[in-house]
């Protein structure tokens, strides 16, 4: 027997919470803050997560991520910025763009959304999970020339650095995962 849609929206969104094979948490904990909030946008998340988007509680955060988009967005316009930076940028954007669905362009105002790189940036945060080997080799890559290049800008290596740092302190090292991945780099010649 197929089991029925709940019918109002706080029950869609319950529905969406509990269910752990469908949604990913980020929706899940999404969701879970519009129902206890309230959130007179609930309804449309709701809809937004069953057509399978995923949907970001970035509230707490989104100072933090509207910084981040705008200081990428006045990168693109820097006098003398080396190509490979910015062509490195937009490649790993692109690509985080495809992949969770997020839409970073303002095609009215042929720019980035402010809005739309900000939760872009947001997802992006748990990107790397979800990343193919390929891509993270790729992206690393990126990374390194970014760190190594002795014309990149004091507050891009800053910001790059910084995020490498916070990803770093959030691994358990005495995983398993973890520790084959080291063996594996050190066994690389």
């Amino acid at each position: 027997m197929a089991s029925r849609k709940p019918k109002t929206s706080r029950d869609r969104a319950q529905a969406i919470i509990n269910n752990k094979r469908r949604y990913d948490l980020e929706t899940r904990q999404a969701i879970a803050a519009a129902l206890q909030s309230n959130a007179p946008d609930l309804k449309e998340c709701v809809i937004r997560a069953e057509r399978g988007e995923t949907i970001l509680d970035i509230s707490a955060e989104q100072t933090r991520y509207e910084t981040a988009a705008r200081f990428i967005i006045d990168m693109f316009s820097v006098e003398n910025m080396p190509d490979f930076i910015t062509d490195a940028v937009m490649n790993v954007l692109l690509k985080a763009s495809e992949i969770k669905g997020i839409k970073m362009w303002d095609d009215a105002a042929e720019d980035f959304s402010a809005r739309g790189l900000a939760e872009l940036l947001a997802v992006s945060r748990m990107l790397s999970v979800e990343a193919e080997r390929g891509s993270r080799e790729e992206l690393a890559m990126h990374l390194s020339a970014v760190l190594n290049h002795p014309e990149t800008p004091v507050s891009l290596f800053n910001a790059v650095g910084d995020e490498l740092t916070e990803l770093s302190n959030s691994i358990d090292m005495n995983s398993p995962g973890y520790i084959t991945r080291v063996l594996e780099a050190a066994a690389a010649p």
